[in-house]
């Protein structure tokens, strides 16, 4: 109970998250922890030895001499273009294998997040025309930061929709509304870069050069804090990695593009490369979770076919039929009307949903 309200504590933390009553909250942190071994020493670990290597990495290279060029700036946006749809697609598999919406809002954010690192590529590559009345730097800059800032919602509201899910015991949000309004912002964002001046996005005078880098970092901060008060990283392997992912993503704004002077320097490249490491990160947490879904899907599936198939013919009937149907799913586990068949036995709300199982 110690860990728990540390971790609810870390929660008041976190600006403008509506607040679940001191009973739900406790309920829902608890019941919806999925079934497995607790490994939250080993995963803690890992944090923090991120963050050390990634703070000590940022104290380094702040003086290094390393420059790059365009050439090499395009191979990284264009990996991390691949990367985030690739990511963005296997989150939608998975929300739609088991609906939740936080798993519809981090792969609408990959998706989206994806056009736009595929703009920021082509617009800042050697052979695209230049823009009249804005300088190169400042274009890359800004079509960065957009990209970066856009993501972070999306990671930072992935949480939200897990608390009203939580508090609702359901899902109860739209697809075609996310989709849309993720496409009018992208929109919204190709339009700005095309048509608006944009502003200088570097000051050399100032110890962090490019400070718009921290409004991304404070969503993805965010973030980070709300899902480790959530818990269930302790045992569940997508939150854990989405967690490395976004710790990583908060030093990459925060710590090293922030103190980039000028582009193609060696913060700015570690920038990148964080975030391209951020991205694998999130989906390797997928791969995952996508893997464990259809697997509990195909042994619930399994079982409940061999107790149909040792059932005598005479035996046959409707109820007798739902008789064993039913004591399939009770030697697998619960069942959720929502996700299906469950593997925590005794649990008594769904760790994917919230919502109540039934035996």
């Amino acid at each position: 109970m110690a860990g728990l309200e540390t971790l609810k504590g870390s929660a008041e933390a976190v600006p403008e998250l509506p607040a679940l009553p001191p009973e739900e909250e406790e309920e829902a942190a608890s019941l919806t922890a999925p079934a497995g071994v607790d490994r939250s020493p080993q995963r803690a670990t890992i944090y923090w030895v991120v963050l050390v290597l990634l703070l000590g990495g940022a104290f380094v290279l702040r003086t290094s001499p390393w420059r790059t060029g365009p050439q090499f700036h395009t191979l990284l946006e264009s990996v991390a273009t691949i990367l985030a749809f690739v990511a963005g697609a296997l989150a939608l598999v998975r929300f739609y294998s088991r609906k939740q919406a936080t798993f519809l809002f981090i792969g609408t954010g990959f998706l989206a997040t994806g056009l736009l690192d595929g703009y920021h590529t082509l617009i800042t590559s050697p052979i695209a025309p230049i823009r009249a009345g804005a300088a190169p730097e400042d274009i890359s800059a800004w079509s960065w930061t957009a990209s970066r800032v856009f993501l972070s919602l999306f990671l930072f509201v992935s949480l939200l929709a897990w608390r009203q899910e939580a508090r609702e015991s359901g899902p109860n949000v739209h697809e075609k509304s996310v989709y849309v309004t993720a496409l009018i912002l992208t929109a919204l964002n190709f339009a700005f870069f095309s048509v608006l001046p944009l502003r200088d996005a570097y000051y050399p005078q100032f110890m962090f050069s490019r400070p718009a880098e921290f409004l991304p970092a404070v969503f993805f901060a965010w973030a980070f804090v709300g899902y480790l008060a959530k818990g269930t990283w302790r045992k569940d392997a997508f939150e854990h990695w989405l967690l490395v992912s976004l710790l990583i993503s908060v030093l990459a704004n925060a710590a090293f593009m922030s103190s980039a002077r000028v582009p193609y320097d060696a913060m700015y490249d570690a920038a990148h490369l964080l975030k391209i490491t951020s991205y694998v990160a999130v989906l390797c947490g997928l791969m995952i979770s996508v893997y464990l879904t259809f697997r509990s899907e195909a042994e619930a599936l399994t079982a409940i076919r061999a107790e149909e198939q040792a059932t005598p013919a005479s035996a046959g009937t409707a109820p007798a039929a739902d008789l064993l149907i039913a004591e399939a799913r009770q030697a697998l586990g619960t069942v959720c009307p929502t996700c299906g068949p469950r593997e925590e036995s005794g649990a008594v709300f769904c760790s994917d949903c919230g919502r109540p199982l039934a035996a």
